[in-house]
């Protein structure tokens, strides 16, 4: 059953029948949703910080519909097909994606902290609408299970307000997909850049409209 303490609405019941939760349109509180099969939300626009974990044993799919989180958002959910937050606009804090889905959609996502983004399991990652990063950034992917990322889109994004960082995860469970980085197309502003463990990367060109402000020092790449 949901309980409700303090800032903190947890529900953690393991709940795999699909049921529709309700609550306030804003609600000024933490939130933790663990392995709950949420067939449909009624409010629950705009949350102080979310929770977010299930896996491919609770269900197959996930639709949030929140609008905004005013702190962190952090997602896991290992093995799902698809991941879908269709209204989400805003993240105030830390965008963390970890046992990432096969698919997520992202397609009003205009601004976020620091973005933490674990893109092993998919074949794409976009996020479409995307502008400012206000924070670093790192999307890793390889993985000793998986190697399936051969694309990163993120035609709109101008900022990056701190570092970039785009990543395998070593140099034995790199990501041999990924080709070029023409998904930062647009990109202007950024602090430092990082891209390793990459063995198929040959094409930069994605990044040549920040290059002028990158320093040698702020420009590493390797493996």
């Amino acid at each position: 059953m949901p309980s409700l303490v303090g800032s903190e609405m947890c529900i953690r019941d393991s709940i795999t029948t699909p049921f529709t939760l309700k609550g306030k349109d804003i609600c000024g509180y933490d939130v933790t949703w663990g392995n709950c099969n949420i067939k449909s939300l009624e409010g629950f626009k705009e949350l102080k910080s979310l929770n977010f974990t299930t896996d491919m044993n609770t269900m197959a799919e996930a639709t949030i519909s929140v609008e905004k989180i005013q702190g962190n958002l952090s997602l896991s959910t290992y093995g799902l097909d698809k991941v879908s937050l269709p209204n989400l606009k805003e993240v105030g804090g830390m965008f963390y994606l970890s046992s990432a889905p096969k698919a997520i959609e992202l397609p009003l996502l205009k601004k976020t902290g620091t973005a933490n983004i674990d893109a092993s399991s998919m074949q794409k990652f976009s996020m479409p609408v995307l502008e400012t990063i206000d924070g670093d950034c790192a999307i890793t992917s390889g993985g000793y299970n998986s190697d399936n990322l051969s694309e990163i889109d993120m035609p709109k994004l101008t900022t990056v307000n701190g570092s970039l960082n785009i990543s395998g995860y070593s140099s034995y469970y790199g990501n041999s997909k990924l080709t070029n980085l023409n998904g930062f197309r647009v990109l202007k502003n950024v602090k430092e850049i990082t891209v390793s463990y990459n063995s198929s990367l040959s094409d930069f060109s994605g990044l040549k409209n920040i290059l002028s402000s990158v320093t040698a020092s702020s420009w590493n790449v390797f493996n």
